[in-house]
């Protein structure tokens, strides 16, 4: 019976290893799956915290939750986008008022010269016109003075148009009436000092 037990003890025994055994390697399998995939999500994790980091400025999760108050990522750049189109938006008028306003302004320049030029050559027709009311003048006050026989309505009237065209033809008439009024009122004087 000894021998009887013996033998059962030593298959129990055998039995027993032959499980361990069998249990280790298990084990070791299972362990080197978990190892892979626990380095899986550490490189996932490293990956993770760089992006963070780099890409959206936190240090951690927590970080990055506050910076995002309460808010979606996907809600910010919905914003984002909002706000580009907006800012194309108002680049667009920016430039077209800039230029509106260039058109507006150069279009004023160019009616300020040409009111300046209109004003340039009114004041040199003033002063053409007051130089040939001296020179008439001068010559009435030579014609009354002097005995010389005055000029024929014919020959007054070719010299007054002559000298009005000379001024590019502005108030050519108004000039001859008045010269005419002129001239008459001076002889009229000179007829009134002669008696």
């Amino acid at each position: 019976m000894i021998k009887n037990t013996l033998i059962i003890a030593l298959v129990i025994v055998i039995i027993y290893l032959y499980y361990q055994k069998n249990t280790k390697t298990n084990v070791d399998s299972n362990f080197s799956e978990l190892r892979k995939e626990f380095l899986e999500v550490v490189k996932i994790n490293k990956t993770f915290a760089r992006f963070c980091q780099q890409e959206i400025g936190g240090q951690d999760i927590n970080e990055i939750r506050t910076k995002l108050n309460g808010r979606k990522l996907s809600e910010l750049l919905e914003k984002l986008e909002d706000y580009e189109t907006d800012v194309d938006t108002l680049t667009r008028k920016k430039n077209e008022l800039e230029q509106d306003l260039l058109a507006q302004s150069n279009s004023y320049k160019s009616l300020v010269k040409e009111k300046e030029g209109i004003i340039k050559r009114l004041e040199k027709d003033k002063k053409d016109l007051q130089e040939f009311s001296k020179e008439e003048l001068e010559k009435l006050k030579n014609t009354t003075s002097s005995s010389e026989p005055e000029q024929t309505d014919g020959e007054e009237a070719a010299h007054y148009y002559f000298a009005s065209t000379s001024r590019r033809g502005r108030g050519g008439r108004k000039i001859s009436s008045t010269r005419n009024s002129s001239a008459s009122s001076s002889s009229e004087k000179n007829s009134s000092e002669n008696e």
